[in-house]
Order: structure tokens, then C-alpha cells, then sequence
């Protein structure tokens, strides 16, 4: 780290010494060890902007602000971050306009979860055995890591009345009257095949330039019928690769990607499903805080009485994740909408998504 007169190590610079004092490294080692017992998911991280990212940047030449992003920081309610210079000196920045030099921001991860290893519960036993049991992407002596999109999704994984994952339900109508009723069987789930963001300001408004690339997950809702006309009502939920939002073009311009997620939802029995579901998008901030999400469906399920009649039914999924959540819109997609090849193309405010079935 430039210090205005030559380098110093970051600890260093962290301790406020002065370059010339004679300090055993030592006391840096053990501040940095400090520092990551206190706050296992602390990260150092360099924002890609519109117009630089980290593979622009030249070490030689430019020494980026350092920002800190305190626990407390609210996308909403936070329009300033304080950052400082090599100097020591502050400098306020707007998190709703992007800067035009790279900033070199600390703040807590908002992928990764931290769980202290003699308190691990995915050490423990796997109660859910038919789901993919979470496995640590990285482990310290005191820490065991995992990426929070794999913990929520083992949390949410389904397991149906036959014991397999995903759902199968029961045994589809013979009746060919929609593309899924012609692809039933195995290996025809429904698959959350891409998403994209509408626009680069809707993205924005999401997850501000200082947070880096949004975390966004989709909740999908539908009714799980016990041959009633008053069915119960279950969800999953499925997260998206932050890294495959966007890309940089040969002149170094920001472009939106389709974030090819290629994700199995359930296989989709409109008898035990219901013909309804409900997709509900949502970016997540802060994973160590805790928020109640309320979600409903309106659909029409299928009771078996001395004939098969048709209800309709409306209810809602309430559910406490950690995390704090901002919408990102809703849509209905139908049992009868065309799921060959790309499948259906669905919308909301905010992301575009398609939806279609395993081998279309």
C-alpha cells in the first residue's frame, strides 16, 4: 500500500505506523489473524465499473480509494461510503453514481458463510440423504466455509412422497394436451434455463456498484394438492451464478450476459402441482441477518371426488431466511406454456427469464 512516500504492508498501513518505525512482523501476522477471528468473511474486493475493472487497472501508476463498508450498510437508505486515499485523507462517495477510478472496497461477503467447526450442523449427519449434501469450499483451524447459495438450496430441497428429489408426483393424465403432458416421465423436469437483467440501471438499483455483482435467486411456488380443494403450498428456491451477469467487450464496456443457469426445478404433475406456479425473484444482502418472506399463488389443482373436478385455490408460502431481500418481481408460468427448445421467455421489472424441460 503507497503511503504517499513509498510502500508499507497492509497491516501496517492498518496500525498506523510509520514506515521507518522498526516493528516486528510478527505483531501484522497477529493482527490479521485477529482480524479474520473476529470476521471470517471479510473480504477485499475491486467493484467492476462501467468503465475500469481490476484487469484494467495499472499498479504502477494509480493507488484506487479503499472504502469500507461498515456491517450496518443499507442499500436503501445509504447514499454515501467513506473512502480514503494512500494519505489517510476521506473522501465521500455516492453509491447510486459510479466513480470514475477503481475502489478497492472491504466489507463482509454476502456469498460465503462462515460456521465456527465445532459448530458446523453440515458436519453433522445429513438428514436430508437424497439432497446434495453442502461441502466446504474452504476451511481455516477455527472455520469451515460454504457458499450460501448451496446452503439455502440443501435447505430447500424437496423431497416427495417417493422419496426422491425434486418431486415426481403422481402419474401424469395419458391425455396429450400440453408439451408437458407429452415429455412426462423421468428426466423431464422443468428446467430454469437462463435469466437476464432487463437493463444495467435495473440491475443497479438491485445491488449498487460498491456491493459488486447481485446475488439473485429465484423462489418458485406452487401447490403441493392432498386431494382437496384447500392444498397445501411448498416452494424451492434456485440461485444464480453471480459471476455470469455481465461481461466486459474488447473496448472495456460493460455488457449484460444471459446467465445460463441451466437449473432442474421439479418434474412438473399438474395433478400434484397444481397448473400454476409462481416464479418470485429476489436479490440478498446481508446473510447475517434474519427476514420473513411472504409469497402467494393463485392456481387450480385437480380433486379427485367420483369424478376429477378442477378448483381453484389461493394461498401463500411464509418462510424466515437469513439474509435481508429485495423483490425483483414476479410471474406466473403456466403448466401449458411451450417448453421446446428455449421454452417460454417470461418477464419481470427487473430480470427476463426462460423456462423449459430437460431434454427439449
Amino acid at each position: 500500500m503507497e503511503n504517499g512516500r513509498g510502500k508499507m504492508p497492509f497491516a501496517q498501513a492498518i496500525l498506523g505506523a510509520d514506515e521507518n518505525a522498526r516493528t516486528d512482523i510478527s505483531e501484522y501476522d497477529q493482527l490479521l489473524t485477529d482480524l479474520a477471528m473476529v470476521y471470517p468473511t471479510m473480504q477485499i474486493s475491486v467493484p467492476q465499473l462501467e468503465d475500469e475493472s481490476a484487469e484494467t487497472w495499472d499498479s504502477e501508476t494509480s493507488t484506487p480509494l479503499v472504502a469500507i463498508l461498515n456491517s450496518d450498510f443499507d442499500e436503501e437508505t445509504t447514499q454515501y461510503v467513506t473512502a480514503y486515499n494512500e494519505l489517510g485523507e476521506q473522501f465521500l462517495l455516492s453509491v447510486n453514481e459510479e466513480p470514475e477510478d477503481l475502489v478497492i472496497v472491504i466489507s463482509q461477503s454476502e456469498s460465503v458463510l462462515a460456521y465456527e467447526k465445532i459448530k458446523d450442523p453440515y458436519l453433522l449427519s445429513n438428514v436430508r440423504s437424497l439432497c446434495e449434501q453442502p461441502t466446504s469450499m474452504y476451511s481455516t483451524d477455527s472455520y469451515n466455509y460454504y457458499y450460501d447459495g448451496d446452503i439455502m438450496q440443501y435447505n430447500s430441497c424437496i423431497i416427495d412422497d417417493s422419496g426422491t428429489t425434486g418431486g415426481t408426483g403422481t402419474t401424469p393424465s395419458p391425455t396429450y394436451a400440453c408439451d408437458r403432458d407429452d415429455k412426462s416421465g423421468e428426466n423431464r423436469r422443468d428446467v430454469l434455463l437462463k435469466a437476464k437483467f432487463v437493463s444495467k440501471e435495473q440491475m443497479r438499483d438491485l445491488e449498487r456498484w460498491v456491493q459488486g455483482k447481485p446475488e439473485m435467486y429465484a423462489f418458485i411456488v406452487f401447490a403441493q394438492n392432498n386431494n382437496s380443494s384447500n392444498p397445501a403450498f411448498s416452494y424451492t428456491l434456485k440461485g444464480a451464478n453471480k459471476a455470469d451477469w455481465y461481461h466486459r467487450n474488447f473496448f472495456g464496456n460493460l455488457v449484460l450476459d444471459e446467465n445460463k443457469m441451466r437449473t432442474p426445478i421439479v418434474t412438473w404433475d399438474k395433478e400434484n402441482y397444481g397448473k400454476t406456479m409462481k416464479y418470485y425473484w429476489k436479490e440478498k444482502d446481508k446473510p447475517w441477518l434474519t427476514a420473513t418472506l411472504t409469497m402467494n399463488l393463485e392456481t387450480t389443482v385437480e380433486i379427485l371426488n367420483t369424478e376429477v373436478v378442477e378448483v381453484y385455490a389461493n394461498g401463500q408460502v411464509q418462510l424466515t431466511l437469513g439474509g435481508k431481500w429485495q423483490t425483483a418481481g414476479d410471474a406466473y408460468v403456466e403448466y401449458c406454456n411451450n417448453t421446446d427448445d428455449v421454452g417460454t421467455k417470461y418477464g419481470t421489472q427487473f430480470v427476463n427469464f426462460w423456462v423449459n424441460q430437460e431434454n427439449s
